[in-house]
């Protein structure tokens, strides 16, 4: 009997893998809107929305949020994000970008076509499913657009090759999403940044350790060497900033950032005693699944959401591409 089960399983697996490789233009087309970054996006917005919501509400958790409000939220940044992708695609198909996951058009040996007329309905429709945000939120949620690519496409497309740094990116967009969750949530920004000054402070501290650890397109190279002097400043800047994250998460009587915290200091411990980039990468990954995880406390919808994407990536990049994708930073060799 355990041999059939075994058997039937292997079998449907088999027609499942065989289903989605005949659906591997369809794929193409849907990964230009760039998925990965979404997991990420997702968790930082909740972690936003429920930081604002905690100042109304007393008890947040297994909150499954079947409200319209939290929907079209999610729904409209997706939205803007994969508007700024499509705008990111076109802009770099002319460009010297090696083809890859970065450069997918040059890759599939598209034109673009009207990619960027879809990412302009993308963005109109992202932005009024964020009008309920109010004025604030529209406002966060036009800069998200820009920096995560909305600027570099548009500047693009008028034939300028003028990117934002990875960085700073990466910076800029964390900050408008934790804004723009809160601003979501409606709860007044004047209180914005007593609550979400520990999420800003362990998203410094991760980007802090980007420095020392590539990004996913082949061939980077790290801004600081971590066996370097400049990478135990940035090593001890990011760990003093997670001690300072828990602390004032702790002051502030947030469960969510004190425990994600408190469980991931110790990789920053390791960090600080052996510098290996394995471990640099390995601790901006664990970083972010902290924060999905505890976020999903408060709403647990975003796990399956997070799951299905997340498998539905490693599965296309490793068909297309040959790499493990989503990692949070390229896989040390």
């Amino acid at each position: 009997m355990a041999e059939k089960q075994t058997s039937g399983s292997a079998r449907f697996r088999a027609a499942i893998l065989r289903l989605m490789e005949r659906l591997l233009p369809v794929w193409d087309n849907l990964f230009l809107t760039e998925p990965g970054r979404w997991i990420v996006s997702w968790a930082v917005l909740a972690a936003g929305y429920g930081v604002g919501k905690s100042v109304v509400e007393a008890e947040l958790f297994w909150r499954w949020s079947p409200a319209r409000e939290p929907f079209l939220l999610f729904a409209g940044v997706t939205l803007l994000l994969a508007a700024a992708a499509l705008l990111r695609q076109v802009a770099r198909l002319g460009q010297d970008d090696p083809p890859g996951p970065a450069n997918r058009l040059a890759h599939l040996e598209r034109s673009g076509g009207h990619l960027d007329k879809v990412a302009w309905l993308l963005a109109a429709a992202g932005l009024l499913a964020i009008l309920p945000s109010g004025p604030w939120g529209v406002l966060f949620a036009f800069g998200l657009f820009l920096t995560s690519g909305g600027a570099e496409g548009v500047a693009g497309l008028r034939g300028n090759r003028w990117r934002l740094p990875r960085l700073l990116e990466y910076l800029a967009s964390g900050i408008l999403m934790l804004l723009l969750g809160y601003a979501a949530s409606g709860s007044p920004l004047d209180g914005a940044w007593n609550g979400l000054r520990p999420y800003f402070m362990a998203y410094l501290a991760v980007g802090f350790m980007l420095l020392m650890a590539p990004f996913d397109a082949p061939g980077d190279a790290p801004a600081i060497v971590p066996k370097s002097a400049p990478g135990w400043g940035a090593m001890l800047l990011s760990t003093a900033l997670i001690l300072a994250a828990v602390y004032a998460g702790y002051r502030g009587n947030d469960p969510v950032i004190t425990t994600a915290g408190s469980l991931i200091l110790p990789f920053y411990a390791v960090n600080l005693l052996y510098r290996r980039p394995s471990d640099i990468a390995r601790t901006i990954r664990y970083s972010v699944l902290m924060l999905i995880l505890f976020v999903g406390a408060r709403y647990p919808l975003i796990y399956p959401a997070t799951l299905l994407n997340f498998y539905l990536c490693r599965f296309y990049f490793k068909r297309r591409y040959g790499v493990g994708y989503p990692l949070f930073t390229r896989e040390p060799s």
